[in-house]
Formats: structure tokens, C-alpha cells, sequence
């Protein structure tokens, strides 16, 4: 039998998992249900946002005000990952399968990722979040940050962890902005490294892969603004001479890696996959950036 001469299971879970490092800013954005509950059982994910609430005057007693909350159900029902396969012939003539993952791996996994950001950002649409500011490239500065910042509060959303993602164009525009690396309360990160760090209360995060339906550029938000649950795929009870590894990304996206070999096709298969659902949380806490 044939098996990946020089590629071991773990090192290839461990160099994707470093690859997926490149979206943990852009993942970490939006509320994430990677619990253990989540991995074991159920075809959906039901979770709860409050409604707003206001302050009473208890003076003349406690006379209990109203509370609501509306449902976000995020069902599981997408299954996305990649799958190659070497046959015998073609390890035998490479000698090692290492050309698997240094030609085709990484490829194969920013698909996958950024299918799986595809269904998450292909929410973002007028109908869901009704604010926007509409702003060319060339034009966007801190300005629209502050103005992002206060239409989020005006909202009522959360002050901690907003954020908010730009396409590469905007992102770079922004970062010639002398207040993010003014000496006297900036720093020389966007110079160094082009990160951008936090400004008027905003982390700034650079998004390749923003989808452009409806001139979207951008989105301010906070997390409940989008939600995101994840199960790893069942492990396979009574295949023989399957090798497999759950590993989880440190923004805890579970991934479920596969090492095989067919027989009868005389292919060595490696595999990579996760089940996921993606839905609209809190609509009110995002601001839609278009052009």
C-alpha cells in the first residue's frame, strides 16, 4: 500500500490551521458558537438578542417594565472543505507527496475560507442593515470612522469589540490618514506593517473578499451583528485505515482534516472540512460601507 510519503497529518493541520491566521481578524468580528454542545448534536443553533431597554422610575414602586427578545436561529446546514487525491502512479513518480500541500493545500483551503466568508458577508444587504454611509475610496477617512462610532451607540450597540472591515482600497486610503500614526497618539504600525489598529473606538480590519452586490465596500459592526455557529464533521466509525484530526483554529473554527486510502482506486485521499451555519443577529448593530 501507498501511503503520503513526508506528509504527516498533524504538520498539515498545523501549517492550515497558520494559513487560517491571515482571517482571524476578519472571523473574530462576528459572534462565533464553537461550544461543545454545538460539535455534538442538532441540526440548528437558536440564541437570543435583547431588545433595547430604558431606565424606570421606581419611586413610586417596582412596577415591572416589558422585556423582549428576538430569536436567531442559525441552522447547520452547510458543508464546505476540499478533497485531493494522489494515485499510486503519481507518488510513486514524486517520490513524497509534500507537493501536495505546498502546491495544492493552500490554494484549496483560501476557497474553502473564502466560500465559507462568502455565505457570512452575502448577508450584508440593505433589507438586513438599513444604515449605510456612502463614501468613495478615495475619499474615506477617520471622519466616517467617528461617524460609524456614533451611529452604532445611537443604536445602542455594545461599546466593546466594534470594528469594522474595508476593502483593500479603502483600507489603504485610510492608512495614509495622519491620525493614525500622528506621534503625539498614534503609532508606527501602519507604517511598518500597514496594520491599522483602533481608531474613535473601531478596530480596522482589511478584507480582500468583500463581496461588492449592492456596492458594499465595507462594514461597521458589532458582533452580534452577524452570527456564526460551527460543528466538527462526524468522525467515520467503521472505515478502515482512515487517519483523522479535528483541529481548531484559535478562533476556535472547527476543522476536521482526513488521511485515506482507497484500494480500489489506488489513491491516497487528504481531506479538509466543517459544517457551518451563518446568520443575521442583531440588524440594528451594522453599518453598511458603499461606494
Amino acid at each position: 500500500m501507498n501511503t503520503l510519503q513526508g506528509l504527516n497529518l498533524s504538520d498539515v493541520a498545523s501549517q492550515t490551521l497558520d494559513h487560517l491566521g491571515n482571517y482571524t481578524p476578519m472571523f473574530e468580528m462576528f459572534a462565533r458558537n464553537f461550544a461543545d454542545s454545538t460539535r455534538q448534536h442538532g441540526e440548528k443553533v437558536v440564541t437570543r438578542v435583547p431588545a433595547a431597554m430604558t431606565a424606570q422610575d421606581l419611586s413610586s414602586g417596582y412596577t415591572a417594565g416589558n422585556l423582549s427578545s428576538s430569536a436567531v436561529e442559525i441552522e447547520l446546514n452547510m458543508l464546505k472543505g476540499f478533497s485531493c487525491a494522489l494515485s499510486d502512479y503519481q507518488v510513486s513518480q514524486a517520490k513524497s507527496a509534500d507537493f501536495v500541500f505546498n502546491i495544492f493545500t493552500a490554494p484549496a483551503i483560501e476557497a474553502t475560507i473564502t466560500a465559507f466568508a462568502s455565505d457570512l458577508l452575502g448577508l450584508i444587504n440593505p433589507t438586513s442593515f438599513t444604515q449605510s454611509i456612502s463614501v468613495s475610496s478615495s475619499d474615506i477617512d477617520t471622519d466616517h470612522l467617528a461617524d460609524a462610532q456614533k451611529m452604532l451607540s445611537d443604536a445602542k450597540a455594545p461599546r466593546s469589540l466594534r470594528s469594522i472591515m474595508l476593502t483593500p482600497e479603502y483600507a489603504a486610503t485610510l492608512s495614509k490618514d495622519s491620525a493614525f500614526y500622528a506621534d503625539h497618539y498614534g503609532d508606527r504600525q501602519p507604517l511598518l506593517d500597514g496594520e491599522l489598529g483602533i481608531m474613535h473606538g473601531l478596530n480596522v480590519v482589511e478584507y480582500q473578499d468583500i463581496p461588492t452586490t449592492n456596492n458594499l465596500r465595507g462594514f461597521a459592526c458589532h458582533p452580534s451583528a452577524l452570527c456564526i455557529a460551527a460543528r466538527h464533521v462526524a468522525e467515520p466509525t467503521t472505515a478502515p485505515h482512515v487517519d483523522v484530526l479535528q483541529a481548531v483554529h484559535s478562533c476556535g473554527l472547527p476543522l476536521q482534516f482526513r488521511k485515506f486510502y482507497n484500494p480500489t482506486q489506488g489513491k491516497t485521499y487528504l481531506t479538509v472540512s466543517i459544517l457551518y451555519g451563518v446568520s443575521v443577529g442583531n440588524s440594528t448593530c451594522g453599518i453598511r460601507i458603499t461606494t
